[in-house]
This record gives structure tokens, sequence and C-alpha cells, in this order.
């Protein structure tokens, strides 16, 4: 005989997904912060922690002051919601229009962005332990993060819909679709308040649930489940990816400074090429539009370069070069007077001679006093710098030196200069400028020392 398959209630099923996902991150006495908006997802979400799970919460409300008496209509009930609940509530006012036309962001997207840095404000408040942060997003949600991620163009990564656990962000009700929500709502007599514009498809979420939904429901009445299958096969599938893709990064990424380097030559026999570009370039912080410019510059000249917000991609001949981005105003130092002195990816000793040694190399700079003295700067080369390198004839701008010297590029903008007000004393390991140098007659010696870091 066939067993009989067991049905577990919305609750029972509830604290299954509590149990594998949450309850072993969070402290049974802390107290936590349920996002609460006054609909009925957040509603049953603070619900079932503060009466089922038993733990302490706090509720945190946005007003985005978007829907008119409507939103303000949303805070009062919260506020009462929070009195019958008998816990603490945070509120907090956005001008939202405002702060999306100054960050030239959509006001979905500005939305997101103040509702979130509000929260991990709250979760780390003075005087407490960084405590989660709760919100309702439940499965539906997830399909339509899914195919919003699909249309938009996404990797692997895209296509797990949304994360139970999330950057201190923590999402019990992905178990459940809305309608399940809902008529465990009803069956509990809870009170919510419904958001107008979730009528609207003006927003791409909506429009998403409103049209492009139901519409493919009409054709595959079970496409709700196939999704979410589907979530869960590409959750299984990325365990797999990342694997191979961190295997990969591995073996051509090499350590060069601060940066990295790699060979054009292995990068170009590795196969899916583009899915490693897009892996590469996503972990460098360049936008998914920019993988096209990457396989440009692998057929570009050498020379050609692309940035991201945190880093620079150079060709130089057979390799790339990825170095960090760093302000040039962090990049300035004073040398006041004979000492060592330890600065990014540098360290030099300073220190005063009566007779020039005999010992010469790139690495040593020995100065005469009466020509220059402290204090000295340090900072990396610019545009227009030159000076008169010793052992040639006449000046010569640094951009000509470096070419000449056949320098790559990308390590053009690591090289440290030794100056004074502005004007080049010393490539630092490379070439001195001879005006300064020390020579038999000079009394008063100042030796600069490259020391390994």
């Amino acid at each position: 005989m066939a067993k009989k398959s067991i049905s577990l209630s919305f609750t029972e099923r509830f604290l299954h997904f509590w149990e594998l996902h949450f309850a072993p991150q969070v402290d049974k006495d802390s107290t936590i912060i349920v996002a609460i908006s006054g609909g009925m997802d957040s509603v049953v979400l603070a619900y079932l922690i503060k009466e089922i799970v038993h733990l302490n919460i706090e509720l945190a409300h946005c007003n985005f002051h978007l829907r008119g008496e409507e939103s303000d209509r949303d805070e009062l009930f919260v506020r009462n919601f929070a009195e019958q609940l008998g816990v603490h509530l945070h509120i907090q006012n956005f001008d939202t229009i405002q702060y999306a036309n100054s960050k030239k962001l959509s006001i979905e997207e500005a939305a997101r962005n103040l509702r979130y840095d509000w929260f991990r404000q709250l979760a780390r408040r003075e005087g407490r332990k960084i405590c989660p942060i709760f919100v309702a997003h439940h499965a539906n949600d997830s399909i339509e993060t899914l195919l919003n991620n699909f249309f938009r163009g996404t990797g692997i990564a895209g296509l797990q819909g949304i994360q139970a656990v999330n950057n201190g962000i923590f999402r019990p009700l992905l178990f459940a679709k809305r309608k399940e929500i809902v008529h465990f709502a009803l069956q509990n007599n809870l009170q919510w308040v419904e958001d107008s514009t979730n009528a609207s498809s003006d927003y791409t979420r909506n429009y998403l649930r409103n049209e492009v939904l139901p519409e493919l429901k009409s054709f595959y009445p079970t496409i709700e489940d196939n999704l979410l299958g589907n979530i869960h096969r590409f959750k299984d599938l990325n365990y797999i990816y990342l694997d191979f893709i961190r295997q990969t990064l591995d073996k051509i990424l090499l350590q060069n400074g601060a940066g990295f380097k790699i060979s054009i030559a292995d990068l170009l026999v590795l196969e899916p090429l583009d899915t490693i570009l897009f892996e590469l370039a996503k972990k460098f912080d360049f936008g998914t539009r920019q993988v096209s410019e990457w396989k440009k510059i692998l057929d570009g000249e050498s020379g050609s370069a692309i940035v991201s917000p945190t880093w620079k991609l150079w060709k130089d001949r057979t390799e790339l070069y990825l170095i960090p981005i760093v302000e040039d105003d962090h990049n300035v130092f004073i040398i006041n007077e004979p000492k060592n002195y330890e600065l990014p990816n540098l360290k030099l000793s300073f220190s005063t001679l009566k007779h020039l040694p005999e010992e010469k190399t790139t690495d040593i700079l020995y100065l005469d006093l009466s020509k220059v003295t402290f204090p000295f700067t340090i900072r990396h080369w610019k545009d227009g710098d030159f000076f008169y390198p010793n052992g040639m004839k006449g000046k010569k701008k640094l951009a000509k030196y470096f070419i000449d010297e056949k320098i790559p590029v990308v390590e053009k903008g690591q090289i440290w200069l030794l100056t004074k007000e502005d004007v080049v004393v010393w490539v630092i390991g490379l070439r001195a400028d001879r005006r300064f140098l020390a020579d038999e007659n000079s009394t008063e010696i100042l030796a600069v020392r490259k020391l390994l870091k």
C-alpha cells in the first residue's frame, strides 16, 4: 500500500524553514527588527515571529511620502498594530523624490536604497549588538526577481531568485506563495492595509506581477511551481559553477604588487571565455555592459584601458593588468627628517653621511645637502613631470623616459617620486636627477635607501 503524503500546516512549514535557515543565527534572548509596511506580508511576518517563534521584536516603518494621504494612513495603521502587539516602533520619513532626483535613480531604486540604508543603521545602533533585519519577501517575490534579472541580463547568481539570508537581511516567508499567506492572515483574523499602487503596472515588478505572469499562467498553469523548482535547481548548479570559477580565476590571476596581472594567451584558451570574462569583470566591480569592452581590449593595442569604480584594467603587450584605484590625495607624503618611512608598497631609509660611499645601485640615492634638503615630498608621477636624468644629456619628460625604458603602462601609476617643491629629485628605484647628486667634494650627504617591504 502506498504511503499517504503528510501535509504540513502553514505554521509547521514556517517553523521548519525557520529552523533550517535562521534559528542558528538568531539569539533567542536578543531583540530583532522586523520591517513593517502595513501590508499583509509584513503583518503576517511580524505576527509569526512575535507569537509563534516568541522572539522580542521591534518594528521599523518607512514613510516614503509617495502616495499622499495613503502614506500617512499606512503609518497610522502601523502605529496601532505595534501598540496591539506591545512592541517598540521605529518610523523614518524620507523625501524620496528629492533623493531620486539628486542621485539620478528611479523611484524604485531610491526607495530601496533609502530603506536598506536605514535598516542597517538600526541594526548597528550604538550600545547594542548588530541584529538581523527581517523582511517579508515571499516565493512570488522570488519569482519576480528571477524574471526581472533574466530579462535585464544576468549570470547564474541572478537566476536564484531572492536569498533567504543575504547581507544581514533575513527573509523567513520565502517558503510560501502569496495566496498561502493570504489564507493564513484570514484564518488568524489579521488586519492589513492595501497599497493602491500595487494595482498599477507603472513599476517593473508590478508589470511582471500584473501583466506578464498572468499571461504566461494562461499558457502554463503550473508556471509558479515550475519557476520555484528552477530556482532550487539554479541554486544547486551555482555551487558547482562557483567552484569552477574560483579554481579558474586562481589559476590566471597572478599577484602583482597591490594588483593582479593576467596572461592574455592563458586567458584566450579558456572555455567558456565569455562566462569567465563576465565573472572577472564582476569580481573587479566592472558592470555587465563593460564585459564587451574587456573583449575589445584583448584584441586592442597596448595601452588600452577601462576603469570600474575601484579598479583599472590595462593592456600591456601580452598581459592584462588590474590595479586598484587610489585617490591621489592619499598618496602624498612629507619627509621632514632623516629616519625610516613606511608608505604603501614602499619603505625608505633616510640617513646623513660625511663621506660618499663606493656602493652605488639604483636602490640607493646620495644627495648633496648643500644643493637640496628637507622637507621632501613623495608622490606618484603626473603629466608634465620632467627631470635631468643622471647618465643622460639634457632634460626629459617622465612620460618619454618611461617609454624609452619600456616600462609597462600599468606600472607607471605605481612608480613613486622623491620631489622637492614639485621638482623631481629621484624616480625611486630607477634613476636620479643629476643636479642634486653628491660627489667626492660633498661634505654633507643624505643617503636614501629603498628597502625591501
